[in-house]
């Protein structure tokens, strides 16, 4: 896992369910599953080629009804989760995501985000949103610079 996706994974707590939303190739979902941060874990992206890499990664985990697969826009086709991972898109895309998840109720109790631009607008839905901010820094890895936000 690279250091960026590390610094991530520390700030995910102990959860029932855990969803990635837009998880790539699913490192983090793996961790949560390997280290026993979570007891179950939603992977989704919005298509099924973008579900491809992560699915690879977590079949082991697949057979054993610890990981559901899902291709869905944001929170569209999850029905339940406690803590919610969007890393790693524009913070306008996040903002997207998090507005129709309001609309119709399908917020997790808390969400670690971590957007590639537009940080400002991000902590503002959050907010407006209901969600209280707990932790919002700036961290470098890679020779660049990243926000993360709980």
């Amino acid at each position: 896992m690279t250091d960026r996706l590390s610094k991530i994974f520390d700030k995910l707590e102990i959860c029932g369910v855990f969803a990635d939303i837009g998880c790539a190739h699913g490192y983090i979902a793996k961790a949560m599953l390997d280290s026993g941060k979570c007891e179950q874990a939603i992977i989704s992206a919005i298509s099924d080629k973008c579900l491809s890499k992560a699915q690879e990664l977590l079949k082991d985990y697949l057979p054993l009804n610890k990981v559901e697969s899902v291709v869905s826009d944001g929170f569209e086709k999850i029905d339940f989760c406690n803590q919610a991972l969007i890393a790693g898109m524009g913070g306008e895309e996040i903002v997207t995501i998090i507005e129709k998840a309001k609309l119709k109720n399908k917020l997790p109790e808390r969400l670690v985000l971590q957007p590639m631009k537009n940080c400002d607008k991000v902590r503002l839905c959050a907010v407006n949103a209901g969600y209280r901010v707990v932790y919002d820094k700036v961290f470098k890895s890679g020779g660049k610079f990243y926000n993360l936000i709980t």
